[in-house]
């Protein structure tokens, strides 16, 4: 378990620009809260969620099988998810030929009304489904701090179901609009489907905080 006891600086966004802040209490949101932590190649919690503008439609993280699965937290409002938005929904259209590869958006604010993140996905031409983390149970059990942060399970053995097989950053970008040199994340695809170990499966999140 991770215990997040206390943040002496944070990074907050003010009109979209970047304000590094003293915090003397507990930093950004309510960063006391114990998290879960889960290491590369160990299992995964499993989660049945609803995508977001369904009333009953459900994805399973165990049902996906035989598959890669590449979840994504996020949110509206964070600037690092609206500048690498275009930059991931090129990388998804890259995957779109392998059947194995399958991606999945997870919004974990409670506070975001579906019609803001369904406006908000058909404006940035998101082109996953996006799935609704009630209470951010999941990112609580999972230790995710940032949006966007991507998990990458691999499904693809049925007696080694939901190993994590990278966690972290999108790319290596400096700034919300500036697209990264190295794609971490197609890189992990891009070995994962090759046979290969992921030489990279562990790269710190950069982004918004998730509010907790």
């Amino acid at each position: 378990m991770r215990k997040y006891a206390m943040r002496m600086r944070c990074w907050s966004w003010v009109a979209g620009l970047p304000v590094l802040a003293i915090v003397l209490t507990f930093g950004c949101g309510a960063v006391a809260n114990e998290l879960g932590e889960v290491e590369i190649g160990e299992t995964m919690p499993d989660f049945t969620m609803t995508i977001v503008g369904t009333e009953d439609e459900e994805v399973t993280l165990s049902e996906l099988e035989e598959k890669l699965v590449v979840l994504e937290f996020r949110c509206n409002h964070c600037p690092w998810i609206v500048g690498a938005d275009p930059d991931y929904n090129a990388m998804v259209e890259a995957f779109e030929d392998h059947e194995d590869v399958v991606f999945y958006g997870i919004n974990p604010h409670d506070d975001m009304a579906t019609e803001r993140i369904l406006e908000y996905a058909d404006e940035a031409g998101v082109n996953r489904p996006i799935l609704r983390d009630v209470g951010h149970a999941y990112a609580d059990e999972v230790g995710a701090t940032r949006t966007p942060e991507i998990y990458i399970v691999d499904n693809r053995d049925p007696d080694n179901m939901m190993v994590l097989r990278y966690q972290g950053a999108f790319d290596d970008r400096d700034a919300p609009q500036e697209t990264g040199d190295q794609n971490y994340v197609a890189e992990a695809l891009e070995q994962l489907l090759a046979g290969e170990e992921v030489e990279l499966a562990r790269v710190d999140a950069w982004g918004c905080t998730i509010n907790r």
